[in-house]
């Protein structure tokens, strides 16, 4: 018997001897057995969060100024046959509205998938996303997307050339974990997957200078505020429950059978229940490209010639580069190295779901942030929060009180709790932003810049303060 296995289904490593372990495990045991009926473990999500609509939504969400997306409540009974042809409709009601360039064959179907994926969520799930006023509609969004040239340069020479094997399945995981986290927490998907978008265009091993990981460039101080976060039982339940549905729909047969009909593969990890704790690891490139040589090496002889240039391209990966086509097949091997050793279940910051999940935490507790600003707490505007919450996320709120701190000083007569976008942001200049990081003028121009691309990608309705 493995008497490491912890009560609700996750595993720990006990640091004492095999009767120490049994002791405290029989201990535990006790404890579950007595205090059953007082708490039940959050790490059961059916029970506390169903899988029909939410009849409550939280005070914030009933904000006029807030439009939820509609739901569509008919069975979840229909069949892929009968919902086909509706959904084809869907998507080209958007491609009349928003025509775009398809170039390759994966990016029509990955655009197809993203096109559609709430629609589909809504009729077969019941479960949509929600926007703050003013803010673009999905397919607007989508639309923004496929004008980068992220799409229309890297996507297209990532899936133009099957050398560098692309990953259908990651871009996939990443819609559907977006879309689930902006559900379950409540917060603008246009916020969110903006977000996401600005800060790792969806790449799941990115890694910038200041050591930032993964899709939502979670930082270790970003982790340590999260854990704090989830000590709060409200978050710890939808955190697990958003976990379950992710679990749920890659389980599902009818999921799979769309997925099939769009001709889309699609290797989902076999995802249990998310951990007590969140592990951050460190990518040593020597190790890295020391274990792609012992397996590759033969295959790839130019490999064991230059021991460096694996390394120095994996670092180049890590960063978002596109390595040339000669050396396209570092991409698949690195990729399945990182998907073999963290990618594989929650609890690791590599992994997709994990970094999505936790990151929308993180934004939602800065968007249901109360500021203090000269002994007064200030709830802005849903828009001006939104703002405001890209920036503590990306520098923390001691940043954002100084901002607020010096907004207050300057336009004593402005009301913080009142102010629109339009009225504040004219505002939110670079000088302004600086004074308040107090860092050195790269950092400061990263942020403004950082902030005001997610505000043109979300909201693009309000002209944006002076550029540096």
């Amino acid at each position: 018997m493995d008497f490491r296995k912890y009560l609700c289904g996750a595993t720990i490593d006990y640091p004492y001897g095999m009767k120490q372990t049994i002791t405290l495990y029989l201990f535990r045991c006790l404890l579950f057995v007595l205090f059953l009926q007082q708490a039940p473990a959050v790490c059961v999500p059916q029970t506390i969060f169903p899988v029909s609509p939410v009849s409550e939504i939280s005070p914030y969400l009933q904000n006029p100024i807030l439009t939820k997306a509609s739901r569509i409540t008919t069975t979840t009974n229909t069949s892929v046959e009968a919902l086909l042809p509706d959904a084809t409709s869907w998507i080209q009601s958007i491609q009349e509205q928003y025509p775009v360039t398809l170039p390759t064959q994966p990016m029509e179907s990955l655009y197809k998938f993203t096109a559609v994926y709430d629609w589909v969520s809504q009729k077969h799930y019941q479960r949509g996303v929600m926007r703050y006023e003013g803010q673009r509609e999905l397919a607007d969004l989508l639309y923004y997307m496929t004008q980068s040239s992220w799409w229309h340069e890297s996507m297209e020479r990532l899936t133009g050339n099957p050398e560098y094997s692309y990953s259908e399945s990651r871009f996939l995981r990443t819609i559907i974990a977006s879309h689930t986290s902006a559900h379950f927490y409540q917060i603008p998907y246009p916020v969110f997957f903006c977000l996401l978008f600005q800060e790792s265009k969806f790449n799941f091993k990115i890694v910038s200078a200041t050591g930032a990981l993964g899709i939502g460039q979670l930082t270790g101080i970003g982790i340590k505020q999260i854990e704090i976060i989830r000590q709060d039982s409200e978050n710890e339940r939808l955190l697990q429950a958003a976990a379950m549905h992710l679990r749920n729909i890659y389980r599902d047969v009818w999921f799979q059978q769309i997925l099939n009909m769009m001709g889309l593969n699609f290797e989902a990890p076999k995802l249990g229940y998310f951990p007590p704790t969140i592990q951050k690891p460190y990518l040593n490139y020597a190790d890295l490209s020391a274990e792609i040589m012992r397996k590759y090496g033969l295959s790839y002889p130019e490999l064991l010639e230059d021991p460096d240039l694996v390394r120095k391209s994996l670092e180049r990966i890590s960063r978002g580069d596109i390595l040339p086509a000669k050396y396209a097949f570092l991409h698949q091997t690195f990729n399945d190295l990182l998907e073999n050793r963290y990618n594989q279940q929650y609890g690791n910051v590599i992994n997709i779901e994990t970094n999505i999940l936790i990151s929308a935490m993180l934004l939602r507790y800065y968007l249901n942030y109360e500021w203090r600003v000269q002994n007064e707490n200030v709830m802005p505007q849903p828009g001006v929060q939104a703002i405001l919450a890209i920036a503590a996320y990306n520098q923390g709120q001691t940043s954002v009180i100084r901002l607020l701190s010096r907004l207050k000083r300057e336009f004593p007569d402005m009301d913080l709790n009142q102010a629109t976008l339009q009225e504040i942001s004219p505002n939110l200049t670079f000088k302004r932003m600086r004074s308040a990081l107090d860092g050195p003028y790269s950092q400061a121009q990263e942020l403004y810049r950082h902030v005001w691309a997610i505000k043109r990608c979300a909201h693009d309705l309000v002209k944006i303060g002076v550029t540096p």
